[in-house]
């Protein structure tokens, strides 16, 4: 069980700002730091990134301010509350955790916020309880993604393939790409081109078409088709449109295209798919 004590969003102070606090807190606390900042947590002093989630202990002295500007950051204390269940053993504490999509780790602070102000119970408990472990995962993943990086600094490229197989290559674009997947997936009927996603993104075409292969494992034009056919499946088996109409829903201009590229997937007609929806 966790408790959220107390927390903000998007909290600003002027270049004079610095806060110091030498006997720690009674609470655990995350901040999540938007500019170049210096930290001294016990005896270390370190320089935090822009986009960094930063945990410290409690009742552990820190200090810190601005490196240059103003200073800005989303906050949580927190704590295990009366239970058992909160497990903070895997917390990276005093470790700057450099976030890839800092929207996201904003959006959950926030949402931490709302869940433990205004949910009535018993639904507020539960609800902190999920999304602070979402959020915990989230910097863990970090932090492996950080260890990761190392290994491939200071390893041979055969032993850090071997210990982070299921790692990926970082690249900026991997957080978009996953947010734009998932709106294909909810839409895949409408009319993707590969040249405009990629100049929504910023990159060439070549490049979006590589990064989307590496980063799911498919083609993005055969993951289209495969995210077309599925939507196309879930209308034959669960409507009565005709099988026109649901080809033309599923985004296919040509009705004869799409039985040819429905039975090449599926193994069957879309009308033998509708008489035989069990066996699927």
């Amino acid at each position: 069980m966790y408790q959220i004590t107390a927390g903000g969003i998007d909290a600003h102070h002027n270049a004079s700002f610095f806060m110091s606090r030498p006997n720690g807190l009674k609470d655990h606390v995350l901040l999540f730091v938007k500019v170049k900042a210096l930290f001294t947590i016990a005896d270390d002093s370190f320089c935090v990134s822009p986009g960094s989630a930063l945990f410290i202990r409690q009742n552990t002295p820190y200090e810190y301010r601005s490196a240059k500007g103003d200073y800005c950051d989303d906050w949580l204390h927190f704590s295990g509350g009366d239970g058992a269940n909160a497990d903070f053993s895997g917390v990276p504490f005093h470790q700057p955790l450099l976030q890839p999509n800092p929207a996201v780790f904003t959006l959950y602070i926030r949402q931490l916020l709302w869940e433990s102000s205004y949910t009535p119970e018993p639904y507020r408990q539960e609800n902190v309880d999920m999304l602070f472990r979402v959020l915990l995962n989230t910097a863990r993943l970090s932090m492996e993604r950080n260890i990761s990086m190392e290994k491939k600094n200071s390893m041979e490229r055969s032993n850090s393939m071997e210990k982070n197989r299921n790692a990926q290559p970082y690249h900026p674009c991997h957080a978009k790409l996953r947010e734009l997947r998932l709106t294909i997936l909810a839409q895949p009927y409408k009319n993707y081109s590969p040249a405009r996603l990629a100049a929504a993104l910023g990159i060439s075409t070549s490049s979006f078409q590589h990064l989307y292969t590496q980063l799911f494992g498919i083609s993005f034009g055969a993951d289209l088709i495969g995210m077309r056919i599925a939507y196309a499946k879930d209308l034959i088996q669960n409507t009565n449109l005709t099988m026109e109409r649901i080809a033309e829903m599923c985004g296919y201009n040509s009705e004869v295209h799409f039985y040819r590229q429905f039975k090449k997937y599926v193994g069957m007609t879309p009308a033998a798919c509708r008489k035989s929806k069990d066996l699927l």
